[in-house]
């Protein structure tokens, strides 16, 4: 593959960086941890594969029982699945097609791969040509139920090469979502994740939050300047800061205090008891 250090540095770190700011939590985990047999994904809503080139028979077994399931989307970049773990050195399109769940074409020659939408502009634009690369023909009877979110402005069939896609599968009600560049901007990860169900805790992209238990931490980013956050929960819960004053009782919302960037807070979250 021919690609820069910046395309490389994108798909492994990329969204990592870019996730851990959208206002939810995230977990980092290796593609093999599928495999555990002690794992437990049943509440994970967004998968995101940012370097899934070889998917073994193992790990497509893994992916139809833990992540192909109801209410998940699954995204998957650049050439997701392209090779085989049997044969390395020959890449498969059909392989490829196979894991992302979508009926995808390998382009001719290289292409820069800028992909534009409507509600969040660009990316991919400063990277140099890729080869090989991938796309959606629109104009293809097969792409009818699938959903067009950018295309790919430097294709020769530009008006029909979709780079950024999403696609339902029912009977299963998961969603495939497949961008042919890295270098997603925050601004679309936050999007695609609420559309994935993602709790979205925080309205500014910048601030950086955990949740863990009882436990919801708080890191105020310079991005989204000094004062209060308003903070929204997936369910009602009395709220206690570090201090351990009751910021609310059962609410589903609370205001911290006035935070400058850098500031970070920790809060206990209690629900109350069902009778």
């Amino acid at each position: 593959m021919d690609i820069s250090d910046d395309f490389s540095r994108d798909m492994m770190k990329g969204p990592r960086d870019a996730l851990s700011i959208i206002g939810a939590p995230i977990r980092t985990v290796l593609l093999s941890d599928l495999l555990l047999p002690e794992a437990d994904w049943s509440a994970y809503r967004f998968f995101v594969f940012a370097n899934a080139f070889v998917i073994s028979p193992a790990l497509r077994v893994a992916l139809d029982k833990h992540c192909r399931r109801s209410g998940a989307t699954l995204l998957w970049q650049y050439a997701a699945g392209l090779y085989e773990e049997a044969n390395v050195s020959a890449p498969s399109i059909e392989a490829m097609c196979d894991v992302v769940q979508l009926p995808l074409l390998r382009g001719p020659g290289a292409i820069h791969p800028r992909i534009m939408g409507a509600g969040f502009g660009q990316y991919g634009d400063h990277y140099p040509p890729a080869d090989p690369w991938f796309h959606l023909d629109v104009a293809s009877p097969v792409a009818s139920s699938v959903e067009v979110l950018g295309h790919l402005a430097e294709a020769p069939t530009n008006a029909t090469s979709a780079g950024l896609v999403r696609m339902n599968h029912p009977p299963q009600g998961y969603t495939s979502i497949f961008s042919a560049a890295p270098g997603l901007p925050t601004t679309l990860w936050r999007i695609l994740a609420r559309d994935a169900g993602v709790h979205l805790y925080v309205d500014c992209v910048g601030d950086a939050v955990e949740a863990q238990g009882d436990m919801l931490t708080l890191h105020a980013a310079a991005s989204c300047g000094e004062g209060i956050r308003q903070v929204k929960l997936p369910v009602q819960a009395t709220v206690v800061d570090e201090r351990g004053a009751t910021l609310c009782s059962a609410c589903d919302n609370f205001a911290t205090q006035s935070l400058r960037p850098g500031d970070h807070r920790v809060y206990t979250l209690t629900q109350p008891r069902r009778h």
